[in-house]
């Protein structure tokens, strides 16, 4: 053999060596690639915490399966058969990058699941009110008289996040009505009012709420009540506040939608009892005056709920708070929902819809649910609207084409919702709905009543429109409700 013959040998042998060392290492890769999709997946399942026990282990059993075969593969496959090892490098490859997927779903999920469940702790904005006249900041009421409402709950805290700003009097008013009229004559420098009656008296004090303007806002935090936990194998009932603001959802507003849920997993029905916002009704704690219903949500959603406890005498499981961009941010990721009306009219905003079904999008379901003025019952179609609405929402989440967007739905409702069910009881109830995969049934009804006007809890002597409950449909709606958590 010549000594050319014996290098070109030489380097052959080196560089199937090489090759071959090459092939090994990539199969060592793929088999702890293989081993690792596998422990993703366990983890992944392991964290979501929402799969019922027998698709928990269906789904590790199968990752656990696919791993090891693809490891075993791996491990025989011969790194002088390039065709094979590539198909193998291929299939490792896509389980790896779904059970990547899989972990990052997982994660989503659980911390969107935590974010629900972290604090239900909301905060009322207050805002310091004085004419024109006045400079611009807190350091103008120096030395001055500020007007604070017998009734406010916050009195002693609204005193001490002021005194931290500027040294000030207070004088004590009985009404919002009088605490105005000083204002305006001059025999009052300044008001202390939650930021929530503002709204209120741009409606029914539009004179003064022109000659004013606010000078400083501050926050005080409410007590967090903390998560509770009850038992989601038995029916329970879930209040649904709707807050009449964009933004942020811990801020304290009038409650505009109120809807008890009354969900009965053992039937897999859905009960949904609408309460117009303007019934009149006697605030939780309170005596005296009335008010209605919408302003309990002044007060705190602790309030709203507590107050239709009263109303109906049960008890509430849970209360979820949503307002406007709630509604926008989920319907833009489902998709369009049908939604049926009973009427053709067209909203404040433009939007025409007509008598049967409906395809809308988030800004025409927001219209339709929030329009009252073109009914000749007002505020009872509203309601009835709001849960047709709910309907259209819950019947496209329904649809199997959600899984594809289950990744946006999670991030377009982060922050858009407050909830006090604790995580536990979330994740409980997502297993109930994933085990049974059943269509709920809904039914919906609402209480009714007449107009009248009549003077308030927080307006004062002032009459405002309120609405006077009519004690059979009160009585009718606790009876369905009662009828639904005893079945």
């Amino acid at each position: 053999m010549s000594k050319t013959s014996g290098a070109d040998f030489a380097k052959k042998v080196r560089a199937a060596s090489t090759k071959q060392n090459c092939f090994r290492m990539l199969h060592i890769i793929a088999m702890v690639a293989a081993v690792t999709g596998f422990v993703a997946i366990g983890y992944s399942v392991l964290a979501i915490e929402v799969l019922p026990t027998m698709y928990s282990v269906l789904a590790i059993g199968i990752a656990l399966a696919i791993g090891v075969l693809l490891a075993i593969f791996n491990i025989r496959a011969s790194g002088e058969k390039l065709v094979r090892s590539m198909v193998l490098y291929v299939f490792t490859g896509l389980w790896l990058a779904i059970s990547v997927v899989g972990l990052v779903f997982a994660r989503s999920t659980a911390d969107f699941i935590s974010s629900l469940s972290v604090s239900s702790k909301e905060y009322q904005e207050y805002s310091v009110v004085a004419l024109e006249s006045h400079a611009d900041g807190i350091m103008s009421v120096e030395g001055e008289v500020l007007g604070l409402l017998d009734g406010d709950m916050n009195r002693q805290k609204v005193k001490d996040a002021i005194g931290a700003e500027v040294s000030v009097k207070y004088d004590d008013y009985s009404e919002l009505v009088d605490a105005s009229m000083a204002i305006s004559e001059g025999s009052l420098d300044a008001l202390i009012v939650p930021s929530a009656y503002m709204e209120l008296i741009r409606e029914n004090r539009r004179a003064f709420y022109d000659e004013v303007k606010v000078i400083f806002t501050f926050r005080i935090e409410s007590e967090d009540a903390g998560t509770i936990n009850i038992d989601v194998d038995k029916p329970f009932v879930v209040y649904v506040s709707g807050i009449d603001t964009h933004g942020g959802i811990e801020v304290v507003s009038r409650s505009d939608v109120n809807m008890l849920m009354v969900f009965n997993p053992n039937e897999h029905k859905i009960l949904l009892v609408n309460t117009p916002r303007d019934y009149y009704v006697q605030l939780h704690g309170t005596s005296g005056t009335k008010d209605k219903l919408t302003h309990a949500g002044i007060y705190g959603i602790d309030m709203s709920e507590a107050t239709l406890e009263d109303l109906y005498g049960v008890e509430i499981g849970y209360h979820v708070k949503v307002n406007f961009d709630s509604l926008i941010k989920l319907i833009d990721v489902i998709g369009d929902i049908d939604v049926y009306s009973d009427y053709d009219f067209k909203s404040e905003g433009g939007f025409s819809f007509h008598r049967g079904m409906n395809r809308l999008g988030s800004e025409q379901a927001l219209a339709f649910a929030r329009e009252r003025h073109a009914f000749a019952d007002g505020d009872k179609q509203r309601g009835k609207n709001q849960q047709r609405v709910m309907e259209g929402i819950f019947n496209k989440l329904h649809s199997p084409v959600m899984v594809a967007r289950y990744q946006s739905i999670l991030s377009a409702l982060g922050g858009s919702f407050q909830t006090n069910a604790s995580k536990d009881d979330i994740n409980m109830i997502v297993k109930q709905q994933i085990g049974s995969m059943g269509q709920w049934k809904m039914e919906s009804m609402s209480v009714t009543g007449t107009g009248a006007s009549l003077p308030t809890y927080s307006m004062g002597s002032q009459l405002l429109y309120v609405m006077i409950p009519d004690e059979g449909s009160v009585k009718s709606a606790e009876n369905k409700i009662r009828q639904y958590l005893s079945e």
